[in-house]
Parts: structure tokens; C-alpha cells; sequence
């Protein structure tokens, strides 16, 4: 039930001695393993990068793979193609996960259950334990193997910003992953890591609390298929609500929420405490089958919401639709059954609740449309949830759609009216989501889960990530570079640390 990993030398000949250790633990546990516990699987990979370790000991070609990249930076959290160590340039790879090795490493550890992993480096004398500690024991691990060898634990290397990590990828996904730096490039400290070996195979993570997951069904189509949402989480603070598929020609919607879903329900605990996260991947069932925009009434579902404005004769970007606002408003079962749901059991238990839309592929750039109370005037808690994934995406932030004609009934001005924070964000395409996609919407959840709203001392709290700058910090927040620095005593713009936390201004501008 317990799965390990030790991995040494995924910089290749440059840090050498980390396979010397690996090997040579294999070979002691060959001789003695009754040491490894009988309810313990340990995987062992003594180099994880054959070719560069194959090209010499330099730092140019033999901490790189056959391809020239930084596996330690070709992993799928944070990654940037072009990445550092210390300060300078590194090749990350095409896109995460590119390289042969981090693919295999990455299909070992989720194939095979790998709850808890150390990846063997040199040379910093330090444990270092994965950027989101709050969502995995990366830190309790770090702490155990720490108390074992005698290094010293740390959250980073100060001064650098390290994207596309192993460790930080693990925690990431409610694994615990460390990095144990050897003190130099040549010996392997047999005896600490020994002792650190033996703490390792013998640790188990600290259960996490039983988070809430469940799938419910809301309510059914017009042809009796069902509508369903997935609960992850019980907080009452927040209720996070993502819906994908309200037109049903949207297919990527449906894919791109589904798989947002299945990334929380497998690792429940990256729900923050006082978070409850809610999907919904298709409110359109009927029409996801048909390939059709409408449901099986013909009826645009997002223009047929009980609105003030509503419509039969509703307006799409091109002009008008006769008939597609439905008969009435709200007539229609699909928007019934979330309609209710949202108000008798979302709104209740919650203080306050955030819906995402997704939509594609309107404008060709991607947009964030923020839910209004009139038509063009975005309501101020919507207009700032939609900056918010604005800024993380890239997508163009846009008060309403550029079209000569009024839209009506629709599910963001319904949700404003019934005080339902709700933006659309509209994917740039109808092409099924791909890794930069999913990578990107991940990160609109993450930015969104990390709450952040000023403190009660008037000040956002921002936790420093890996990929961050400075600069990026000031621009997504839309201040001054050089007043975070002076609200927190920064000298040095490039001496920020992951997990540090940041004080920011909150902007005035409108």
C-alpha cells in the first residue's frame, strides 16, 4: 500500500555522484531487504538521464539530456520553454513532459501509485521540499529526511526562479516529492544518506482529512438525459462553479471542463479548506449529442435565463434568431434544473459563489465577459473575477461581445442579478484542449483558489511561485514594480523566493 521511488541522476554525468549513491543503495538493498517494510514498494531508477550522463561531467553537455534539456525543468508545473539554473538560460524542452525521460518518470509515478519520492542532486547540501506544500506532506517528508541526514531543509535557491520542477510537479498533484542535494559533485555520503534511506522507506504520509466527493444529478435534458455536477470540498466560504457545454457545438468546453474535474477528484485535497469546487461539464447534453448550438427545443440556453431583459427572439453575434430565447423565461429544463440548483444548493451553503461559463471560439484571441446587471456595465465583483482570469489567461477582457445587437436572457446577467459572482471565458478555438490549454486553465483555478482579496490590513497576500518575477507579480497586479518592493523591504528585484510572501497594493485604477 506503501509506494516509493529514489532517482538519481536526472542531470546526468554533471551530478554523477548521484547515481554512484542510487546504485550503490540498490545494491545494499539487494543484500539486505528485509530493510525495505514488508507493506513498502520502492522503485529504484539509478539514472534517470543515460545520455547525458554518458556526455561527461560538465554542466554544458552532461547536465542535458541527448536533446540538450534541462529535465529537471521539463515538467508540467509552471513550465516556461526557456528556464534557469541560477542565472543562466536553459533549454526546457518543446513543452512539458517533451523528453523521453520525464515521460516515462511521470507514467511511472502515476501508474504506479508513487505516493512519496526523492530525486538525488548535487551539489547545495539541502533538502529541498515542493512548491505547494499546502497541497501534499512534501514538507513532513522533507522534515523526516532532513532529521535523518543532517541537511538542511529549504524551500528554494534563493535568487532563482525555478519552473518545470519534479518535486514541484509532485506536490502539485498531492504527491510528496523532495530533492536531496549531495554537498559536492563527487562524494555520495554513504552514511547520512544511508540513514535518510532508511527514515524514507519507513515514512508514510499523514492521511489528509476525507474531502467531500461526490456526483450528483441536477436535473435531466428535454430528451431525459442527465445533467450532472461533481462536489470536491464542504467549505462555506467559497463555492467555485465551473460549467462547460451550454451550447452544444462547444465540444471543447465539455473536454476541457471534464478534465479540470478529474484533476480535483483525484487529488481532492488541492480543494483548499473553505473552498467547495462544483463542475458541471455539460449543461447541453441533448446538443452535445446532436452537435448542435441549441438544445433539442431549438432553444439557445443562454438566452433563455429569467432575466429582465429576456427575449424570445434572441440575438446571436450575427443577428437575430427568431424563437431562440425559448417561450418563456427560464422554459426550458436544462436551465431549470441549474437555476434551482444554484439557488437552493449551491447559494445556501456558501458565502459567497463564483461561476466560470465556458464558451468558445468568440473572439480568435480568447475573452473574459463579466456578468452585468445592465447590459455593457459589468457588475463590480463580476468585473473583477473576470480581470482576474483575464490576467491569468491572456485572454482579451471584454465588458460585453462586440456585436451591433443586445444579448439577452443570458446565464452571467442572471447570475449577477441573483448576486452569483460569473464571467464567460471564451477559448480561442473549437480544437480539443491541449496540454498548454489545460496547463492554462489549471492555473486560472489555482489563481482563484488562492482567494485573493485584500486582508483585513488592506493588503493582498501573495505567495511568491515558481516562474514568478518581480515585474510579473507588479503587472498582473497592476501596480507599481518598485512599491511592492518598498512595502516589502526588497532590495534586489531578482531576490525573491518561492513560498515567500508578498504584500501587494491594491490598484485604484478603475
Amino acid at each position: 500500500p506503501s509506494v516509493h521511488a529514489i532517482i538519481g541522476g536526472i542531470h546526468g554525468g554533471y551530478e554523477w555522484n548521484t547515481v554512484n549513491l542510487v546504485s550503490q543503495t540498490l545494491e545494499y538493498l539487494q543484500e539486505n531487504p528485509a530493510l525495505v517494510p514488508a507493506e513498502a514498494t520502492l522503485y529504484v531508477i539509478p539514472c534517470a538521464n543515460p545520455d547525458g550522463y554518458a556526455a561527461g561531467t560538465d554542466r554544458e553537455h552532461g547536465r542535458m539530456n541527448g536533446n540538450g534539456v534541462d529535465l529537471n525543468r521539463n515538467w508540467n508545473y509552471e513550465w516556461q520553454p526557456t528556464a534557469t539554473h541560477g542565472t543562466r538560460v536553459v533549454d526546457a524542452g518543446a513543452y512539458p513532459f517533451s523528453e523521453p525521460e520525464t515521460a516515462a518518470l511521470r507514467d511511472l509515478i502515476l501508474e504506479r501509485d508513487v505516493e512519496a519520492a526523492i530525486f538525488y542532486h548535487s551539489a547545495l547540501a539541502t533538502v529541498f521540499y515542493g512548491a505547494e506544500r499546502q497541497k501534499s506532506a512534501t514538507y513532513e517528508l522533507a522534515v523526516v529526511v532532513s532529521e535523518a541526514t543532517g541537511y538542511p531543509i529549504a524551500a528554494g535557491i534563493p535568487g532563482q526562479i525555478t519552473t518545470g520542477d519534479a518535486v514541484d510537479w509532485m506536490s502539485d498533484r498531492g504527491l510528496a516529492g523532495v530533492e536531496v542535494e549531495l554537498t559536492t559533485h563527487e562524494d555520495i555520503e554513504w552514511e547520512r544518506n544511508l540513514r535518510g534511506l532508511l527514515a524514507f522507506l519507513n515514512w508514510r504520509p499523514p492521511s489528509v482529512s476525507e474531502r467531500v466527493v461526490h456526483t450528483t444529478q441536477i436535473g435531466n435534458s428535454v430528451q431525459g438525459r442527465p445533467i450532472e455536477a461533481t462536489q470536491i470540498g464542504d467549505g462555506d466560504q467559497i463555492a467555485l462553479v465551473i460549467i462547460g457545454s451550454i451550447h452544444g457545438d462547444e465540444v471543447n468546453t465539455e473536454t476541457l471542463v471534464r478534465s479540470l474535474m478529474e484533476r480535483y477528484v483525484n487529488a481532492p485535497n488541492l480543494a483548499p479548506p473553505g473552498f467547495t469546487l462544483y463542475f458541471l461539464p455539460t449543461m447541453n447534453p441533448d446538443g452535445l449529442v446532436a452537435g448542435t448550438r441549441q438544445n433539442a427545443n431549438r432553444v439557445d440556453l443562454n438566452r433563455n435565463w429569467p432575466t429582465d431583459d429576456w427575449q424570445a427572439d434572441a440575438a446571436r453575434t450575427g443577428g437575430i434568431v427568431p424563437g431562440s430565447g425559448g417561450t418563456a423565461p427560464g422554459s426550458e429544463p436544462e436551465v431549470q434544473a441549474v437555476a434551482q440548483w444554484l439557488l437552493e444548493t449551491v447559494e445556501p451553503a456558501a458565502q459567497k459563489v463564483w461561476l466560470l461559463s465556458y464558451h468558445s471560439a468568440y473572439p480568435p484571441a480568447g475573452g473574459v465577459q463579466p456578468g452585468y446587471t445592465t447590459y455593457g456595465t459589468p457588475g463590480p465583483d463580476a468585473d473583477m473575477l473576470a480581470r482576474r482570469v483575464a490576467e491569468t489567461t491572456g485572454y482579451t477582457y471584454l465588458p460585453t461581445w462586440p456585436s451591433e445587437y443586445t444579448f439577452t436572457g443570458e446565464l452571467i446577467h442572471w447570475c449577477d442579478l441573483n448576486g452569483i459572482w460569473a464571467a464567460d471565458v471564451e477559448l480561442p478555438n473549437h480544437d480539443p484542449p491541449d496540454e498548454i490549454t489545460l496547463a492554462t486553465h489549471r492555473r486560472v483555478l489555482s489563481a482563484l483558489l488562492a482567494n485573493l482579496e485584500p486582508d483585513e490590513d488592506g493588503y493582498l497576500h501573495y505567495t511568491v511561485q515558481p516562474g514568478d518575477s518581480l515585474l510579473a507579480i507588479a503587472i498582473r497586479f497592476d501596480v507599481e514594480m518598485e512599491e511592492i518592493m518598498r512595502l516589502n523591504g526588497i532590495d534586489d528585484e531578482n531576490l525573491i523566493e518561492i513560498g515567500q510572501e508578498l504584500l501587494i497594493p491594491v490598484s485604484t485604477d478603475d
